[in-house]
């Protein structure tokens, strides 16, 4: 998802609680039960570029150290989109390219890639994403991008202290970070996202909050800001269990989240999602569409797609998509889900946002029943403050979003 289809929105952080019970959802199998919904007219395209010249440690997303296969591998996303353009009958509204490092292609590669969705499926893209690195873009570059079709960028900034961005083997500099939102903005380019991360053991409240400051000061678009997760199985995990690294402080974490809520507001920019603020008109499109239950597809090696009733994910390897792609296979996996599945992923990725879980739509989507049993449970947490109820809505309060894991957890089905 950028948050992306579980690949994904460069997102490899996450704010504390939520995600890990997403992601446990989204890949339980059961059975499929229709049941009714309003019609869909849009659909997001993600498209997976798993290139990176690097790999940073406490990333958990696929990826290769490599750009060798790059040439290759345009070809197969290509062909894949041939291949699976009957996958949705809705148009494409929004494209995102994610990574790894998108920023790696050639202006004339993501040229390729648009030219084959436009050629195969009905595109009516209104937002072109693509994530790029601070020192991977120049003016020559981001121009040639908007040529091609790029209407939007995410710059991974992660941070703007240097010494952070040592600690989390970037490979860009807090001056490479500031000139590239500088030079994105010279280049044209009026809707423009940065990422940041906070909750770094070495990071000091008062560095993370000058660094916000700085931030908003250059007046980005849109912010996504992630509290630094150690996922286990990354070389920043083990480095944490051998000792070589000081672990994440939770006290920490939550007072900086406090504090971006706090600066964030103070500059105009409303919370939208537990991790994502926005300018008025500037919230992501496409991220936005997986928090509501909006189909997607997902393009390019472990790239995740969801029809509403199923989810399908590609192989994990570069030279196995390859191979499948040009045998005129898919090579994917597909789960269809049964309404517990549903149900619970609705409760998780909505609970997520500032407009909470719509209990008429529970009902409408789920039955009454479900709708009862969802306000039953939840009473308790509006009780100690950490839900709210809102005009038929369940919301998670700035209290609730340390405690959502538990939450979703309480008020989730069980599949028979």
């Amino acid at each position: 998802m950028g948050t992306r289809p579980h690949s994904c929105q460069t997102h490899h952080q996450r704010l504390p609680q939520g995600e890990n019970l997403c992601k446990k959802q989204c890949h339980r199998s059961g059975n499929h039960l229709p049941y009714s919904v309003k019609k869909i007219t849009m659909a997001g395209l993600y498209i997976h570029i798993p290139f990176c010249t690097q790999k940073c440690p406490y990333c958990n997303f696929f990826s290769l150290a490599s750009t060798r296969l790059i040439p290759d591998y345009v070809e197969a996303v290509c062909d894949e989109i041939a291949l699976r353009k009957d996958y949705l009958q809705e148009p494409v509204r929004t494209i995102y390219f994610g990574g790894g490092t998108p920023g790696l292609l050639r202006a004339q590669e993501i040229e390729r890639i648009l030219a084959a969705i436009s050629r195969h499926l009905r595109n009516e893209s209104e937002e072109n994403t693509l994530e790029v690195n601070p020192n991977n873009v120049n003016h020559r570059y981001l121009q040639a991008l908007q040529k091609v079709g790029i209407n939007r960028l995410s710059i991974g900034i992660q941070s703007l202290n240097n010494e952070e961005l040592r600690w989390l083997h970037r490979t860009h500099t807090a001056e490479q970070a500031i000139t590239s939102i500088q030079q994105a903005r010279e280049s044209g380019f009026n809707n423009l996202s940065v990422d940041m991360i906070y909750g770094i053991p070495i990071q000091s409240q008062q560095s993370w909050e000058r660094q916000l400051a700085q931030i908003l000061a250059l007046r980005p678009d849109h912010l996504s800001a992630y509290a630094l997760t150690v996922e286990p199985g990354t070389p920043l995990y083990q480095r944490i269990q051998k000792g070589k690294l000081k672990d994440v402080d939770d006290t920490h974490t939550r007072a900086c989240f406090f504090s971006l809520q706090h600066l964030t507001r103070e500059a105009g920019y409303p919370q939208y999602e537990v991790s994502n603020f926005a300018l008025p008109g500037k919230r992501s499109k496409h991220n936005a569409s997986y928090w509501e239950q909006v189909p997607y597809w997902g393009i390019g090696t472990s790239a995740h797609s969801y029809d509403r009733v199923s989810r399908q994910w590609n192989v994990a390897s570069v030279p196995r998509y390859i191979q499948q792609i040009k045998e005129g296979k898919i090579p994917a996996e597909r789960e269809v889900l049964s309404p517990a599945d549903r149900y619970n992923e609705y409760v998780m990725t909505r609970l997520r946002t500032k407009k909470g879980c719509d209990l008429v739509q529970i009902s409408h989507l789920f039955g009454e029943k479900a709708m009862q049993a969802t306000l039953h449970e939840a009473q308790k947490y509006i009780t100690k403050g950490l839900l709210s109820l809102q005009n038929h809505h369940l919301c998670t309060t700035d209290k609730g979003w340390f405690h959502l894991d538990g939450i979703a957890a309480s008020l989730f089905m069980q599949n028979p």
